[in-house]
């Protein structure tokens, strides 16, 4: 019983930890909307604001119209497929929802629903160095690749890196070549594809 029970924390252990290296909010709920698990971005989304808020220790979304849409998700009101939507926001980018229902017994403190929160507005950086080590990219190859991950176009790149926009697209081409890509929008593709991207990690302010 001792070592079932050591195996099962191990598991638990191991499955936040790879939770903790998205770069989307994941949060695990009860019924009544209670967090039992929650990653690093997750964490990171709530503390900012603007989108998801903790009230009387539960989840919830700060509008109050797309709110009601949410508890409707997460109450699991016959629902067995998951469902989502997007809250605009006045003067940021949306921000999009995902609940994923979890067969439960009902009782209270058990998981009921995984949710997904996407917020384009927090800056998440990618690992150059893991970068490299994947595609062999060299130092400032790997800082192009990561700034092209955030959807930096180039005039943006060589401003953010201090470079000249020749020498960046003369990255790019070296960086099309290293991963048999053609286009800047193929190579965020591939990029994002890749283990690259588990590891990319939200940018603290």
């Amino acid at each position: 019983m001792e070592r079932q029970v050591s195996l099962i924390e191990a598991s638990h252990y191991a499955v936040l930890s790879g939770l903790d290296l998205l770069p989307i909010a994941v949060l695990i709920l009860d019924q009544q909307g209670k967090i039992l698990v929650a990653n690093r971005t997750a964490k990171e989304v709530i503390r900012l604001g603007g989108t998801m808020v903790v009230v009387d220790d539960a989840l919830a979304v700060e509008s109050v119209l797309h709110n009601k849409t949410f508890r409707q998700l997460i109450g699991g009101s016959g629902q067995r497929i998951p469902g989502g939507f997007v809250v605009p926001r006045a003067t940021l980018k949306p921000t999009a929802i995902l609940v994923v229902p979890i067969p439960h017994n009902g009782k209270p403190g058990y998981p009921a629903s995984i949710v997904f929160v996407t917020d384009p507005e927090i800056p998440c950086l990618a690992d150059t160095a893991l970068l490299a080590r994947l595609f062999g990219f060299t130092p400032a190859e790997a800082r192009v690749a990561a700034l092209v991950m955030r959807g930096k176009a180039v005039g943006d790149i060589a401003e953010e890196l201090g470079i000249t926009a020749h020498t960046t697209r003369n990255h790019l081409k070296r960086l099309f070549s290293k991963t048999h890509t053609n286009k800047q929008g193929e190579l965020v593709h591939a990029l994002l594809s890749s283990p690259a991207f588990l590891c990319m990690k939200v940018a603290q302010s």
